[in-house]
């Protein structure tokens, strides 16, 4: 129960009051109708598919349509309230929606309040149903994520190598975020995402694959 307590205290404190530090604050970067989050909104968010709700960038009031605006907060309350009004997800659904609360949360302020949320919903977001042979290791990036926000670089970096290990598109894109989350481990997540003090060069896939094994075989043959 306490637990419970300090996570929602730590969620209202992240989102209530003004939107956050990095997100656009003049005229033209946000107009004020851009962050609008209401009943109606909120309504027809709850009528919505998971897919349409969730990725749909036209329609007004999904996450990423706030994402693409600079309203990580209202991103944020339009994903809970989602889940608390929505249709039952399925565990994968769930984790995702999850963990995209986590990213928003974190690009919505780099306070040590908004912090501690976003890793606790983070760590929220690990999947039972990942399969050991999974080409995506999803519980893999949610740990070195939840690493990166609660400043544990071992764990952030022992994450980033066993991604770039496993090799693959997904794993390989995930990788090169906790690369550059462990380059700005102590900086926002913003800064993480676009300042060039945080970039890194895309990391080489060391271990190759059987399709990779084999070329190489034919070839000294």
């Amino acid at each position: 129960m306490a637990f419970l307590v300090l996570f929602f205290a730590l969620v209202t404190a992240a989102t209530v009051g003004t939107q956050s530090e990095g997100a656009p604050t003049n005229d033209e970067a946000q107009p004020s109708s851009a962050c609008r989050y209401d009943l109606a909104i909120r309504t027809s968010n709850a009528a919505r598919s998971w897919n349409d709700f969730e990725f749909d960038t036209q329609k007004p009031g999904g996450p990423m349509w706030y994402n693409s605006r600079g309203c990580y907060v209202q991103a944020v309350e339009a994903a809970r309230d989602y889940l608390a009004t929505g249709p039952l997800l399925t565990t994968r659904q769930h984790a995702i929606t999850t963990f995209h609360m986590s990213r928003n949360l974190a690009r919505s302020g780099a306070d040590a309040g908004t912090r501690a949320a976003a890793a606790l919903l983070a760590a929220a977001s690990r999947r039972a149903d990942q399969a050991p042979d999974a080409a995506l290791d999803w519980n893999t990036y949610v740990t070195g994520f939840t690493a990166y926000l609660t400043g544990d670089r071992v764990t952030l970096e022992r994450a980033r190598d066993a991604l770039i290990a496993a090799g693959g598109e997904g794993n390989m894109t995930n990788a090169a975020v906790l690369a550059r989350a462990a380059r700005c481990i102590e900086r926002p997540f913003l800064d993480v995402e676009t300042s060039e003090e945080c970039s890194v060069k895309q990391p080489d896939r060391t271990i190759p694959s059987d399709y990779d094994y084999a070329v190489t075989s034919d070839r000294g043959h």
